[in-house]
């Protein structure tokens, strides 16, 4: 035993096989998929699209391994917590296979950000020495693109919205056909991560009591969200930078329907 393992006790390890008997196939088949994802990403894409889908499927890659550890450990409501980005990150890819021509808003959303942190900053009165050369940056790229992400209501002309996509989550589900998730996960989730009173309801027991860690709730809600998101991710980015693993991610796509006994379609 480590030096830190003595001094803090890190996970739940007598609570490893329960977890595991509660769906091993899709333990396994989570960490396989991680496994097929990295081989995906091993090479940038070549073209800003490509890009941004690699990148953001290794970052999912990582977040999925996150809900297997929870999970393991018997967090399971926070497993389902970090699988509603996992979710998050596979509508924004499908999204963006489907309207490639937002790539640039997706992109230069980011300069956007770089004006209000330091505009930030600067009200805030910080002691962060920005330079000169950099805040002439900062400001010209901001001029630079600031029209496109103005507010579609006249009346908040001089307002920027808050997300690079003019759709809402809510627009986006619709135009890639997942309104059903939006609907009852994506809803129960965000409660979660936002602590309302659904999130309350969602980690409590049917007397109303709250469930602690470490326990299954919600452990088969969170490793389906995260093997299915990364499915529909890496369909997604293989399809759209010819990468050749048709066999693989159909091979992957029927063990996942067969843990989960779902339709293809669903």
């Amino acid at each position: 035993m480590s030096t830190v393992q003595k001094k803090l006790r890190v996970g739940q390890e007598e609570f490893w096989d329960k977890a595991m008997a509660a769906n091993p196939r899709a333990f396994e088949a989570l960490q396989n998929l991680i496994a097929l994802s990295a081989r995906l990403v091993q090479e940038p894409g070549n073209s800003p699209l490509e890009n941004v889908m690699q990148r953001i499927l290794s970052v999912m890659m990582d977040s999925a391994g996150s809900v297997v550890i929870l999970c393991f450990n018997g967090y399971c409501a926070d497993a389902l917590k970090v699988s509603r980005t996992v979710w998050e990150a596979s509508l924004t890819v499908s999204y963006l296979r489907k309207f490639p021509e937002e790539v640039n808003d997706y992109l230069d959303f980011v300069l956007i950000g770089d004006k209000r942190d330091m505009d930030v900053l600067d009200a805030l009165g910080s002691k962060l020495e920005i330079p000169h050369e950099r805040r002439d940056e900062i400001n010209r790229e901001y001029l630079r693109v600031r029209s496109r992400f103005l507010k579609r209501d006249p009346k908040d002309v001089d307002d920027l919205r808050g997300s690079w996509c003019r759709s809402s989550i809510f627009q986006m589900c619709k135009e890639i056909g997942r309104t059903d998730h939006y609907k009852t996960f994506y809803g129960m989730s965000s409660g979660m991560v936002h602590v309302s009173v659904v999130g309350l309801k969602a980690q409590s027991d049917k007397n109303g009591e709250m469930v602690y860690a470490p326990n299954l709730m919600h452990i088969d809600n969170a490793l389906m969200t995260a093997h299915s998101s990364i499915l529909c991710a890496m369909h997604d980015y293989n399809d759209t930078a010819k990468l050749g693993f048709e066999k693989e991610i159909a091979e992957a796509s029927k063990v996942f329907q067969d843990i989960w006994k779902v339709n293809e379609n669903e």
